[in-house]
């Protein structure tokens, strides 16, 4: 029997309010809800690299970090960088003349925007970069400061610029890389205004990524006298906020002859952070 009159009345209705409700009408992605950075000192060609990578290439494998700000990339450009990494990342580099060695950012979301420019005192460079994340920019600035125990001033100005291009960028951002100053010094007063990410979830651990205890790399490769220390920093600015900061990349591997390998002369700093919504204005 056939339906009556009036039931055949209202399926179009029906089809078109179906249509009108498909999932594929544009809401544009929601922004990711938290976001893991590394960041890591490749320590260039030294120290055995071919050993050393596939540590880092390793640990990168099973951790997928969203973020990754590499210092001490060897050159030609990114490409050590690169044979680290597994498929699915866009990488921006830059190479620093006072060493030969680079910088370099790696992101699994599209990269807006990317600058470099270069810091006062040696000329140094910072590189930026400026991550859509769906929708939602995330400014990224990666350094690698003068290492010399005694170029406090130098790293204060360096530091300072690379603060400003921070805020240039605009938005959220992250600013890190290898500070070479430790808890305590006095480059640390101009970060007043950011959120040092490991500080936020440990108030007494150490947090060495420097540790010449521990790695006899960074024993071989620092100053005279220099000591262990957290060189390496994540600095968040705006509505990030860290759930979890870990010092990682910091036990020995096995190399293939036998002896034992660590995967640079620095640990790696790994944060998780959620990345806070903002307040919606009342009509």
């Amino acid at each position: 029997m056939p339906p009556p009159r009036s039931w055949l009345s209202i399926f179009p209705l029906v089809a078109a309010l179906v249509a009108f409700a498909s999932p594929a009408e544009a809401r544009p992605p929601r922004p990711p809800a938290r976001l893991t950075i590394l960041t890591i000192n490749l320590r260039s060609n030294q120290d055995r690299p071919a050993e050393r990578e596939p540590v880092i290439a390793r640990f990168l494998r099973k951790t997928r970090p969203d973020v990754v700000l590499f210092q001490e990339v060897a050159p030609p450009g990114a490409r050590q960088a690169e044979r680290v990494l597994p498929a699915g990342y866009t990488v921006v580099a830059r190479q620093n003349p006072d060493t030969g060695r680079g910088l370099a950012i790696a992101s699994r979301f599209p990269i807006a925007r990317s600058l470099d420019i270069v810091l006062p005192g040696r000329g140094r460079p910072a590189l930026g970069a400026v991550l859509d994340l769906r929708g939602r920019p995330l400014s990224i600035v990666n350094v690698h400061l003068s290492p010399e125990l005694g170029a406090v001033e130098t790293r204060k100005r360096e530091l300072a610029r690379a603060v400003e291009l921070l805020g240039e960028l605009g938005g959220d951002g992250v600013l890190g890389g290898d500070f070479n100053f430790g808890d305590g010094a006095p480059e640390q007063a101009v970060l007043r205004g950011l959120v040092d990410a490991f500080r936020a979830r440990h108030k007494r651990p150490k947090g060495y990524t420097w540790d010449i205890l521990r790695n006899p790399l960074a024993k071989r490769n620092g100053y005279a006298a220099e000591p262990s220390r957290r060189l390496d920093r994540l600095m968040l600015r705006g509505k990030l906020r860290t759930l979890r900061a870990d010092v990682v990349l910091n036990r020995p591997s096995r190399s293939k002859r036998g002896d034992v390998i660590f995967a640079s002369d620095h640990f790696g700093l790994f944060i998780r952070v959620q990345l806070v919504a903002p307040k919606r204005r009342r009509r």
